[in-house]
């Protein structure tokens, strides 16, 4: 076993691997394993999302194959439980720094708020905040006016050292907190910038290329893991990458509920030209034989997924199908599953 193998994978973590692959076709399983011995950890990193990408779908109860249009051409598939038609799946692997901390940076948002007078309960996302600089007056006076208007949609709140999204999530009542929370802040920005531009070139590629008509599953896998799950954000600017952002947010039970109208947008599920993007999933490397997953649904893809067929994923965010809507509107929640990390 190669060095360079031995410093990124524990011996025990080269063997269960390995094994996971020995179904494969003779050529993925040889590229796979020449990725995981590869003295550049981009590559190696890259072999390891593959393998685990794959082996939670094959848990998951997919069936997995390989297309082969030309040596150079490998291109993972899978079936999924129930299905007629195979997925086609690319991994994507990112190497992130550790996320910086972040705790109590947002305290003077939450004391400034909770003394506005506010029949409504509000939940705050901050995307970006300057600590120590925030101009606490104007976001006070924003708030205000945008409270007297009686708008349902979110507000957004954008100077030089504060960028946030306010949100109604219910009447409240005599005794409450106007605060119901605060995400946030978050560096995960920066992390998105790069996360993008590979998500849309993948559904591009997709969307012009021979097997258009198969739905995409993207899967993104960071090591050591994605900032805003390690940070416990909501998502907000994910949710704004991948679906747009909310027409209203619901807050019942402890429960959220985002309802989208679905109108063409620059988000990546809203674009009429990418239906065929079936799902995003991100997953988190624990360690070298253990990941967790979290999936975005699509839930105006022409062939969308289920939670069962994903059920292996720790989380996973698509319709509310007890919620009827019409058209192109669509009522999403998180919906937790019995898996927590997955044993690769």
């Amino acid at each position: 076993m190669p060095v360079a193998t031995q410093a990124y994978l524990r011996e025990h973590a080269w063997a269960r691997l390995s094994e996971r692959t020995r179904a494969w076709s003779d050529p993925q399983r040889e590229r796979v394993l020449e990725l995981l011995a590869a003295t550049d950890t981009r590559r190696a990193v890259q072999g390891w999302a593959e393998v685990a990408t794959m082996s939670l779908l094959e848990d998951a109860g997919w069936a997995v194959g390989l297309d082969m249009p030309s040596a150079a051409a490998l291109r993972p598939h899978a079936l999924a439980p129930g299905a007629t038609i195979d997925t086609r799946i690319v991994t994507l692997a990112f190497t992130l720094g550790e996320p910086p901390p972040a705790e109590g940076h947002a305290a003077p948002i939450a004391r400034l708020l909770e003394q506005v007078d506010s029949p409504w309960r509000l939940l705050v996302e901050v995307r970006r905040l300057v600590p120590g600089a925030i101009d606490l007056d104007t976001l006070a006076a924003r708030t205000e006016a945008w409270l007297a208007s009686g708008a349902a949609t979110p507000l957004g709140h954008e100077d030089p050292t504060l960028e946030l999204d306010i949100v109604r999530v219910g009447p409240r009542r005599p005794g409450q907190r106007v605060v119901v929370a605060i995400d946030g802040p978050w560096d995960v920005h920066r992390t998105l910038e790069a996360l993008e531009p590979r998500l849309v070139h993948e559904a591009l590629r997709h969307a012009s290329g021979p097997v258009r008509q198969s739905p995409l599953v993207l899967s993104c896998v960071a090591t050591p893991g994605w900032p805003m799950h390690a940070q416990r954000c909501s998502g907000a600017w994910l949710r704004d990458l991948l679906y747009g952002q909310a027409n209203e947010v619901e807050a019942t039970h402890g429960e959220r509920r985002w309802t989208f109208d679905g109108t063409p947008a620059s988000a990546l599920f809203r674009d009429p030209s990418l239906r065929n993007v079936a799902a995003v999933m991100f997953l988190d490397r624990l360690d070298p034989v253990r990941a967790r997953a979290r999936v975005h649904v699509n839930p105006w893809a022409t062939t969308p997924l289920s939670v069962g067929q994903l059920d292996l994923c720790a989380d996973v965010f698509r319709q509310d199908t007890d919620v009827a809507t019409g058209g192109d509107k669509r009522v999403l929640r998180w919906y937790e599953t019995p898996s927590g990390a997955h044993e690769i």
